[in-house]
């Protein structure tokens, strides 16, 4: 009986669970409510809080929709997705985001993400359109080192962080971040697109052995207080960005 009743127990534990996981279809019909919602300060763990400062919630200063393509290179064969993105920009260092997959004119993914300009999300989730619910959230639960230099990107500059993830799909890791940016330049030299300074960003990801798994290359658009990636390299996967569109809408206006 006792056996039986943990068993209960345990499946009613399990439904709760699922059952606090939003619904797809509610999330897509109000981006903008589920982001200020669950990407916020208040969803941030306190140790990664102060290791910021201490966070204040941000309020949006502008926003910024880009139209780009990803190139994905894995195996020699070459595959493009269109993506559509909408950074808002947080007055608290951070910026909130939305990236939508469209194939063939079909929406099928879109990632949430909030995070410090482009180099590592603190709360990350993600969805697939035909799917019922979201997965529970892959989030930054402390720091064990940050940078000194942490604050506004600047020109020639070191950034390191380490940190551990909470994921529900590996559980509890721990990963280090290596940044370094160069000379800031023209942006419209990159693309015409861009206006203002920009400066490229170079990254080293690695895992708890100290190991690179994941190289990356961003630039940071000064003017917009945004950075986005353009190149990403793994041991047999390569993904390239290219931006065919950007709108920006400042909060004053």
């Amino acid at each position: 009986m006792n056996k039986q009743c943990a068993l209960v127990a345990c499946a009613v534990l399990l439904s709760g669970c699922a059952a606090q996981q939003p619904l797809v279809k509610d999330v897509l019909a109000n981006d903008d409510r589920y982001m200020q919602d669950n990407l916020s300060v208040q969803n941030v763990p306190q140790d990664v809080q102060q290791a910021f400062g201490g966070l204040v919630e941000g309020n949006v200063t502008r926003t910024v929709d880009i139209e780009k393509t990803m190139i994905n290179i894995e195996d020699g064969k070459e595959s493009a997705f269109a993506k559509e993105e909408t950074v808002y920009v947080l007055d608290n260092g951070l910026n909130r985001a939305v990236i939508k997959d469209v194939n063939n004119d079909i929406h099928f993914l879109s990632e949430y993400t909030l995070g410090y300009y482009g180099l590592f999300d603190l709360i990350y989730h993600d969805l697939i359109t035909s799917r019922e619910r979201m997965d529970p959230p892959k989030t930054i639960t402390s720091f064990s080192e940050t940078s000194s230099s942490l604050g506004k990107i600047s020109e020639n500059t070191e950034y390191t962080f380490r940190y551990t993830v909470d994921s529900h799909q590996v559980g509890s890791y721990e990963e280090g971040l290596h940044c370094s940016t160069g000379d800031a330049f023209p942006a419209s030299e990159y693309n015409p697109l861009f206006s203002g300074n920009a400066l490229y960003i170079d990254c080293n990801y690695t895992g708890t052995n100290g190991q690179i798994w994941l190289k990356t290359r961003s630039i940071y658009l000064a003017e917009l207080d945004i950075a986005q990636k353009i190149s990403t390299s793994a041991s047999k996967r390569k993904r390239e960005w290219r931006f065919t569109n950007i709108r920006v809408q400042s909060m004053a206006d």
